[in-house]
């Protein structure tokens, strides 16, 4: 039987020695009198005790499939792009009119369909793992994006960059989550990450919505001085006027530009108090000059300042204009950090109270069960004892080799008996503690010298190397040597699933 389920199955018996004795004291202080009946019902069912007991001391596998990986790059390479599509917009003052930068845009576009790629490719990996469960649901990718509109530029993307990239986010910080239990300092590294990891996507994706909104902002501008003072209006007829082409100086004859460029001012002039036009949140972002510069990096990196900053106070700082869109993401932003920090101090709360219970509960057993709980620690001892003459465990975090120790499984093996025969699957790794074994190669009906594996010893280091290259379990590596117990042995086995 695994060790884990002896394990599982040894805290059962002491959750259930602990509630018939707690029973029963309660018995006798109420006199006797309490009914079989009313103390049945407050014991807790069996079902229940494994569950707890499995969640509290089940341990993730430690190494991780190779495409799972490579799909899990993908899709931060894919988080990290999506927002990049609202810097494409760029405005040009002197010229009353914007564009698309078409480099900004085609690079995009190629990132975006490598992306893509991967998501196809994971459907058809999930596919293939899945076939015959007809519940599956494939997650696949997201639609691209197009820009345009009637009303603005900003209208569909508002909707469309959100929700898509929420997926995407999510999908990646459930996956680092469930990667990142065990102690090593990789693992630590990755937590710190986590704790931080959903400010910086939620910064990225506001500070791109609030560059790409204050270009439009400033379009919107426009388009009302037309219909105000040059009897312009209709925005679906306008939707690419301000649209830099060649035919932009004929559209700059037919209303006057100076008039223009004071109504949709963004610095104050001598003697003006306020600004004609009511920029909100958008302000500083038009009067900095971002929306007129090309230099991504920069623009990226004070958008997502803009982002955390706004984040991490809640929104209290932005003062918007009386505008519908405007105000809606405010209060989305507000809503937001005020979330992010609650889920955050929820997992810190969650994770101060599972170990609580886990120091309870071990608090508990060594008290009762003392020899038992020796036993187990000089088991414990043994294992690690053994996995840390491994060459490639040597400089392993002890809390990882802890967690191997979970799946060693003790087996004796009578004088004689061939352990592992030369050109089978290595399905399995032996750290002998006690009896000698031999091992030798047998090649073309002669034998190789042969080697004595005594105490303290091990054999199948190759199943660690296979371990660390992620590969399949269709690619075990073949036996390559006799394995045979000269005396009774007794050895710590694992198997290769143990390791994946």
């Amino acid at each position: 039987m695994n060790v884990k389920i002896k394990y599982i199955i040894f805290i059962t018996y002491i959750y259930v020695n602990l509630n018939e004795k707690g029973e029963s004291s309660k018995l006798k202080e109420d006199g006797g009198h309490r009914s079989i009946s009313s103390a049945a019902t407050k014991r807790p069912k069996l079902e229940e005790v494994v569950i707890n007991a499995y969640q509290i001391h089940h341990q993730p596998k430690i190494f991780l499939p190779k495409w799972e990986i490579i799909f899990t790059v993908a899709s931060a390479f894919a988080v990290f792009v999506d927002p990049l599509s609202c810097y494409v917009p760029v405005i040009i003052d002197d010229s009353t009119c914007y564009y698309w930068d078409q480099t900004l845009m085609w690079i995009f576009f190629a990132l975006r369909s490598a992306g893509d790629l991967f998501y196809g490719m994971d459907i058809l990996v999930f596919i293939k793992r899945r076939r015959g469960n007809v519940n599956a649901k494939p997650f696949g990718a997201s639609w691209t994006k197009h820009f345009g509109g009637h009303d603005s530029i900003g209208s569909n993307l508002f909707y469309l960059i959100p929700i898509q990239y929420t997926l995407r986010a999510y999908n990646l910080y459930r996956w680092l989550d469930r990667h990142a239990n065990l102690e090593t300092a990789v693992k630590r590294l990755l937590k710190a990450a986590l704790d931080f990891l959903p400010f910086i996507l939620t910064a990225h994706l506001f500070g791109a919505l609030w560059y790409f909104f204050a270009v439009d902002r400033k379009i919107v501008c426009w388009l009302e001085h037309l219909c105000k003072f040059d009897d312009i209006c209709g925005r679906e007829t306008l939707a690419y006027f301000f649209y830099c082409s060649r035919f932009t100086p004929e559209n700059n004859m037919m209303f006057n530009v100076s008039r223009l460029h004071e109504t949709c001012a963004v610095q104050l002039s001598a003697n003006v108090t306020s600004l004609p036009f009511d920029y909100g949140i958008y302000l500083y972002a038009l009067q900095s000059n971002m929306t007129s510069s090309r230099d991504l990096p920069v623009k990226m990196l004070q958008c997502i300042w803009w982002g955390l900053r706004n984040l991490s106070s809640f929104g209290s700082n932005l003062q918007t204009s009386f505008f519908k869109d405007e105000i809606i993401f405010s209060i989305v932003i507000s809503i937001s950090g005020l979330a992010l920090f609650l889920v955050y101090l929820n997992s810190r709360v969650q994770s101060s109270k599972k170990v609580s219970n886990q120091i309870k509960l071990q608090q508990k057993i060594e008290t009762i069960y003392p020899d038992i709980i020796e036993q187990m620690r000089n088991i414990c001892r043994l294992g690690l004892a053994s996995l840390k003459k491994v060459p490639l465990l040597e400089s392993t975090d002890e809390k990882v080799l802890k967690a191997i120790c979970e799946y060693l499984k003790p087996v004796t093996y009578g004088e004689d008996v061939y352990i592992i025969r030369e050109g089978e699957p290595l399905r399995k790794m032996f750290f002998i503690t006690r009896g000698t074994a031999l091992t030798y190669t047998t090649i073309k009906g002669g034998t190789n010298v042969c080697k004595c594996l005594e105490k303290s010893d091990f054999h199948g280091e190759e199943l660690l190397n296979w371990a660390f290259k992620l590969c399949s379990f269709s690619e075990l590596p073949i036996s390559t040597t006799n394995l045979m117990s000269q005396t009774k042995v007794e050895v710590f086995s694992i198997r290769a699933n143990h390791f994946k």
